[in-house]
């Protein structure tokens, strides 16, 4: 998907082995509020706060992704999704300025209606410019976890690091900038787990809080690639610049007890050697194991879906 200022208009291809006609599409609205309103709603959800029974989460978040696909998706796209759905294996969204929250959509037409897109196939992203590998490292793994962070992040990374690497000290996290900015920088490690919230501001951007100092994705800065500012989009195009084979992170604040089921789900499958896409499907299931919670829903994946982990060191 490409956006074309000049028509101020978005230009879908449908990369299959037939590769039909490209579809423009001129959006009716300005999709940002309206996407960043629900992920304010999606955000209450995970909390807690909205008071929805697990019946009246699952409808919420039915009606929500199936208004997106029809506000957001056009009707030619649509058509020829269904036509290949039967055969799709894997769906990876290459997009420059998108304005389409992928991960929540929920296709549903006129006698098609086959779950969440995440829940029909493994859906990852990529962007322009960077070919995602095939090769991924979860060792060594390095966790950070800012000081004065909430007891339940500190349990996730207790977890994560006795699942990936038990022989490392306990307190041997990462909470400051400078050692992080040095972790980076000499690339010494395969996983890096962040264990805490990403603050975004729509004039500010996003970052992260390690004391009183903020880490954002300029400080990943690569070879003067400019960084550009969204939700998530901005850290993702940083660390994939910077070399990272793959990135994931979440749309909205997720719980914690959830997060945690996908992170664990996740790396586990990957241990035993399931592809990238096939093992965040299955964090997603565990994920959504509390129906009340659109946790499962909230994580995007920047990778090649086939990419598995190295048995080498």
């Amino acid at each position: 998907m490409r956006y074309d200022p000049s028509q101020q208009a978005y230009r879908f291809e449908f990369r299959d082995e037939d590769n039909p006609n490209e579809v423009p599409s001129s959006l009716a609205y300005d999709p940002g509020p309206v996407v960043e309103q629900l992920i304010a709603d999606l955000d209450s959800l995970a909390a807690g706060r909205s008071g929805y029974s697990a019946d009246q989460t699952r409808d919420y978040l039915v009606n929500a992704g199936a208004r997106l696909w029809q506000q957001l998706v056009p009707g030619q796209l649509r058509e020829q999704f269904w036509d290949r759905q039967h055969r799709i294996r894997q769906l990876t969204i290459l997009a420059d300025k998108d304005a389409v929250p992928w991960e929540l959509l929920y296709p549903m037409d006129p006698g098609h209606d086959a779950g969440f897109l995440v829940e029909q196939f493994p859906v990852t992203r990529a962007v322009f410019g960077w070919r995602p590998g095939r090769t991924l490292r979860l060792q060594p793994a390095r966790f950070v976890l800012p000081e004065g962070s909430l007891h339940e992040a500190a349990a996730e990374v207790e977890t994560m690091r006795r699942l990936l690497d038990p022989g490392q000290a306990p307190g041997a996290v990462i909470s400051e900038l400078t050692p992080l900015t040095n972790l980076i920088g000499s690339g010494t490690f395969g996983l890096l787990h962040f264990a805490c919230h990403n603050t975004y501001e729509p004039v500010g951007g996003s970052c992260i809080r390690l004391g009183d100092v903020r880490f954002t994705p300029t400080l990943l800065e690569v070879a003067g690639l400019a960084a550009t500012y969204n939700r998530l989009d901005g850290w993702a195009n940083k660390f994939l610049e910077a070399g990272a084979a793959a990135f994931i992170g979440s749309l909205w604040a997720v719980s914690d007890g959830a997060s945690r089921e996908f992170a664990q789900e996740l790396y586990r499958r990957l241990q035993h050697g399931l592809t990238l896409g096939d093992a965040v499907m299955a964090a997603r299931k565990a994920a959504a194991s509390t129906p009340d919670d659109p946790t499962w829903l909230a994580y995007t994946v920047y990778g090649d879906p086939r990419a598995t982990i190295s048995q080498s060191p």
